[in-house]
């Protein structure tokens, strides 16, 4: 066995060549994000899906503040999620327009409630575990029916 190979997986280790060896062309980084970028998105959809199911009391303002950060952040997360960048800076502007103060002011009146904060916290529990499966027809039918309902309370007709 040559040294080099010897010094790279002594002890059971693989170790980097003292050679600058390392693949940083697009292919490879396209393959390293691939790997990384999936599970990251999965970990931060997580993150404000469980941000969400804290909320206890919806009349606390701190905590709405929080629900209405994680459901905007959960929802452009999905975007993201795509790996497309045009989507996910359409999502973040979504995003910002649903931080905005009238749509605030329709969440007042038509979602805090906690009957309905449960209800909207199983269906984001929904679109995620349908993504995390890779059932993507469940993950947009999900999404469809979470979207329908916001509608029905903050806009009804």
């Amino acid at each position: 066995m040559c040294r080099r190979v010897r010094q790279r997986f002594s002890r059971g280790i693989a170790r980097p060549s003292t050679k600058n060896s390392a693949d940083y062309s697009p292919s490879a980084t396209l393959d390293v994000r691939l790997i990384l970028e999936p599970a990251i998105a999965r970990r931060a959809a997580a993150h404000y899906l469980a941000q969400m199911e804290t909320l206890t009391d919806v009349a606390d303002t701190e905590q709405r503040a929080l629900w209405n950060q994680s459901d905007r952040l959960f929802h452009r997360q999905l975007a993201v999620m795509t790996g497309d960048a045009l989507l996910a800076r359409l999502a973040e502007e979504i995003a910002e327009t649903m931080d905005q103060s009238l749509w605030k002011r329709l969440k007042e009146d038509g979602i805090y409630n906690p009957a309905r904060i449960r209800l909207y916290v199983a269906e984001h529990r929904l679109i995620y575990e349908a993504i995390v499966i890779g059932d993507g027809d469940a993950a947009a039918f999900y999404v469809e029916q979470h979207i329908h309902r916001v509608q029905r309370d903050v806009a009804p007709h």
